[in-house]
């Protein structure tokens, strides 16, 4: 998703002993250190630079944590550590923000208590913070093809036959890797029109996961094992549309690793990892791609993925009429859009054809106010014109609430009847 919707202004900032202690200082300390150690043997190795940064943490309680001093002097010292608070119009997400004249990494607590897990997250999300100045801007793309049946089983293949070259011998990686390019191409085949935006999104989400994946490893067996986990992790995910990237990032700077130990100093805007694979390993595409695909793919679960894959568009296309059913009654709330952030659980990312994207879990603020959708979910239009959310009750008041949702409208708003027997936002 365009990082226009992700980015952040902290304006607001109270006394740091008013907010309840949580999280230790020395817990933070910790993590800081963490990062630091981790940058420091690094040496700029990886990427060509230092990827040390300033860091925010961010409580659930919106307290914040940081690792260096703001230009403006919004942030407070305390003992080694910079405190403050996230104001309630804002968003926190592990992303980035500019704040108070500097550019930060940001990460939400609390972290995974698994070491390799938290220090992959950390180095994620710093590889953000240093994306423009190494010439990989962030893109907009849509992905919603990976929700098809065709997109998803070869994309499937393409991680087995990826999982599978981890533990091979030389000739057997070979094999396997020529599978899984072959796998990935054929893909690109049936869906032309979206392979620069599966490049976007391993640029901009894989890249930064190979990063955190790599540096975190303490050795190549713990590298293995954990990319062995993640295909696990990302094979049984319901929602690729906004995951996939970051397992085939992932998989595939692994793999050119062991070629090319600098291959990421190197990585130009818009290259394709598949064919960068390619070239590290001399590897060659058959004349008639589609019939390699057919021979090989029995080796890597076709037949069980294509029963898998069928059952799920089955209760898809089910899902998507009950979908439909709701969003389209009208007992549903519309709210215009138009300066937006917003925050979301990726996994909650579902395409609705022409209606539009539902987001089953999200909190965005607008000029009207801030809407926060706990469960439900909330549709978003194509042309990010306007957000709906199902309504059962009569809107009443600035403070609106269900089961599934929370809207806080600002004074100079109010929901009216519309047209289709709901209602809408506008302001007086």
């Amino acid at each position: 998703m365009n990082r226009l919707f992700l980015s952040f202004v902290l304006s607001v900032l109270f006394c740091p002993s008013l907010f309840p202690q949580q999280f230790t200082s020395s817990q933070i300390e910790g993590y800081f250190s963490e990062f630091d150690s981790i940058c420091q043997a690094d040496g700029g190795r990886l990427c060509g630079i230092n990827l040390r940064a300033p860091f925010l943490f961010v409580t659930p309680e919106r307290k914040v944590y940081a690792n260096a001093a703001d230009v403006e002097g919004y942030l407070k010292p305390c003992g080694s550590l910079f405190v403050g608070a996230f104001p309630e119009e804002l968003n926190p997400a592990n992303s980035t923000i500019n704040f108070g004249g500097r550019h930060w990494a940001m990460v939400m607590l609390p972290v995974p208590a698994e070491r390799f897990a938290r220090q992959s997250l950390f180095l994620h999300e710093v590889f953000h913070y240093w994306q423009d100045s190494l010439h990989l801007p962030l893109h907009s793309y849509q992905n919603n093809h990976l929700e098809e049946k065709a997109a998803r089983l070869y994309l499937k293949l393409e991680w087995n036959a990826l999982d599978k070259a981890l533990d091979a011998d030389d000739a057997s990686r070979h094999h396997h890797l020529l599978a899984a390019i072959a796998f990935r191409a054929y893909r690109h085949s049936l869906f032309p029109d979206k392979v620069q935006d599966e490049l976007a999104f391993e640029q901009d989400e894989g890249l930064p996961q190979y990063v955190g994946m790599t540096l975190a490893a303490r050795s190549p067996e713990e590298w293995i094992a954990e990319l062995h986990h993640s295909k696990e992790e990302y094979a049984q995910k319901d929602n690729l549309v906004r995951t996939f990237a970051y397992h085939s990032g992932a998989l595939y700077g692994f793999f050119l690793e062991q070629k090319e130990p600098d291959w990421l100093a190197h990585f130009r805007d818009g290259d394709d990892l598949g064919l960068l694979l390619q070239k590290a390993y001399a590897l060659s595409l058959p004349n008639d791609t589609e019939a390699y695909v057919d021979s090989v793919r029995a080796a890597y679960d076709y037949d069980a993925l294509w029963a898998q894959e069928t059952a799920r568009e089955e209760e898809r296309n089910a899902w998507i009429a009950r979908q439909k059913a709701i969003f389209l009654s009208p007992k549903t709330l519309t709210l215009p859009l138009s300066s937006i952030q917003m925050s979301f659980d990726p996994n909650g990312v579902k395409p609705l054809g022409d209606l539009g994207t539902l987001y089953t879990r999200i909190r965005l603020v607008d000029d009207w106010g801030i809407l926060e959708v706990r469960q439900g979910g909330s549709l978003i239009t194509p042309d990010w014109h306007s957000i709906r959310i199902p309504c059962p009750v009569t809107p009443q008041g600035n403070v609106i609430e269900t089961a599934d949702w929370r809207l806080e409208l600002n004074a100079n708003y109010h929901c009216v009847p519309d047209t289709t027997g709901g209602f809408r936002v506008v302001r007086e």
